[in-house]
């Protein structure tokens, strides 16, 4: 795949933080209490939900996102002409919670630009991306926002997860000034998911989108890595990564 020349002018540096012994319970209850006497005005993350023929987990997705412990957070799920009966499952959630908006696309495009129409629309200042047919645990908001809070230098956050009821930890790579070739074909290595990391939204809006019906995650993630200075590292596993159900809600 041919990276932009825009992309590959920028000087960034890449540096992932290793936190597997530094992350203190204590530092995280100190800040939610800082947290729970702040008033603020808009939702702190805007949570990016391509939807493609999932009925099946959509409702489950949903209800782990509702019963987070932390609440400052919209949804916005971009229905990709789904066939089966997505566009009524949200219909009806959306009407419950207005915190839920919907994008409802005429035309399939796919992954790519689900996320990109999805990005358009994000109000907060962090963004995190969500398969519909997965789910998350009821701290993954809470506990990867306020680990961001621990750091403005911190672009981006992310945890272990599920995988099919087993944790799987995400490799960490402790290096920097890593150039975006070498970080294009290491892609893998670091983890080339969307779905279990907190980023900044300015971050995210520099990714340039592609229509490509495969490699989609790959593409975003590799921008992602090259473009954020600081990414950190919580060895919790907070996302349920359900393999088994991928091949009925692929785009096409």
């Amino acid at each position: 795949m041919k990276i932009p020349v825009s992309l590959l002018s920028l000087a960034k540096n890449i540096l992932l933080v290793d936190v597997r012994g530094s992350y203190k319970r204590r530092q995280h209850q100190k800040i939610l209490n800082q947290l729970k006497t702040n008033n603020y005005g808009s939702h702190k993350i805007s949570i990016l939900l391509p939807i493609y023929n999932t009925e099946h987990g959509l409702e489950k997705c949903l209800d782990s996102i509702l019963q987070q412990t932390y609440s400052d957070f919209e949804i916005i799920c971009v229905n990709d002409t789904s066939i089966d009966n997505t566009k009524q499952i949200i219909g009806s959630y959306s009407q419950k919670d207005t915190r839920i908006s919907i994008v409802d696309k005429s035309q399939n495009q796919g992954f790519s630009f689900a996320h990109r129409d999805a990005l358009a629309q994000a109000m907060s200042s962090y963004v995190l991306c969500i398969d519909s047919d997965d789910w998350i645990e009821p701290t993954m908001l809470e506990d990867l926002y306020l680990f961001a809070q621990q750091s403005s230098s911190y672009d981006m956050v992310y945890c272990d997860y599920y995988k099919n009821n087993l944790v799987t930890c995400v490799p960490t790579i402790l290096e920097k000034n890593l150039p975006f070739e070498r970080i294009k074909k290491r892609s893998f290595s670091f983890g080339n998911m969307l779905w279990n990391r907190l980023i900044k939204k300015d971050i995210f809006e520099k990714v340039i989108f592609h229509q490509e019906s495969m490699g989609e995650d790959d593409y975003i993630s590799t921008q992602l890595y090259y473009l954020s200075n600081t990414i950190a590292y919580l060895c919790k596993p907070l996302y349920h990564y359900n393999q088994f159900s991928k091949p009925d809600s692929i785009s096409c």
